[in-house]
């Protein structure tokens, strides 16, 4: 009785697990999935190095490969998605600005961020960093739009702003303190959260928002709870101690 249930179980998640893979895929959200690939990733260069399944391993790092490729040729909106990238970061290429521009809106503010940073190499202050943002639109892009003002996209950046130099330093000490300090269980999917955090919050702002205020506190708190009890369950090794 007990193993149909866990067969049953089984069978559920592996059908939510697919339905949620392909409906990431129709959003589109680059986010999401590179913090799917880059878990893909880590599965599969565990699975390698520590010379377990390797047919599993390398379905994993196939599936890099094969997903996107299946998602551009048989979803229309990752195929539109991916056209509208292209061509909104061509024109960042081109340092061209293009009104309404996702990419290039982010690219810019970045880029007011960095000179922020330049002349403040101690902060401007919390309160003050787009009015100094406001000083490198108004002499590098006139025309641009203030819907297209973005305060700098980069976590790193705006705490550059707020405390300058030392206000880096700090947060990129933060940032790096869970790859370093690990809970008991599932290492593995702890460094795929840390991992895919900062690689958001290099390009985004999300601390400031409610992901930062509450999704991205909630879950880092959660697995640490959870990762580090230790009635995990002997007979679920493997993953569960990476």
């Amino acid at each position: 009785m007990q193993h149909t249930i866990h067969r049953r179980a089984k069978s559920v998640l592996i059908f939510l697990l697919i339905l949620f893979v392909i409906y990431l895929h129709i959003l589109s959200a680059r986010t999401g999935l590179f913090s799917f690939y880059l878990l893909l990733f880590l599965l599969g260069g565990w699975l390698l190095s520590k010379r377990r399944d390797r047919t599993l391993a390398f379905s994993f790092i196939a599936a890099i490969i094969i997903l996107p490729l299946t998602a551009y040729l048989f979803l229309p909106t990752f195929k539109a998605r991916l056209q509208y990238n292209l061509y909104d970061l061509s024109f960042v290429q081109k340092q061209e600005y293009l009104p309404g521009s996702s990419d290039g809106a982010r690219a810019m503010s970045l880029k007011a961020g960095w000179q922020v940073l330049k002349e403040n190499p101690l902060g401007a202050g919390a309160g003050d960093v787009m009015h100094e943002a406001d000083k490198w639109y108004a002499e590098n892009v006139q025309q641009v739009l203030p819907a297209d003002k973005l305060s700098p996209s980069s976590e790193w950046l705006m705490y550059g702003g707020f405390a300058g130099w030392p206000g880096i330093f700090l947060f990129t000490i933060i940032m790096t303190m869970p790859f370093v300090i690990r809970p008991k269980h599932h290492q593995l999917f702890w460094i795929g959260l840390a991992a895919a955090s900062a690689f958001s919050f290099a390009f985004d702002q999300g601390l400031e928002v409610q992901f930062g205020i509450f999704l991205y506190i909630f879950i880092t708190l959660w697995w640490w709870k959870w990762f580090n009890q230790t009635n995990t369950g002997s007979a679920k090794q493997g993953l569960s101690d990476q």
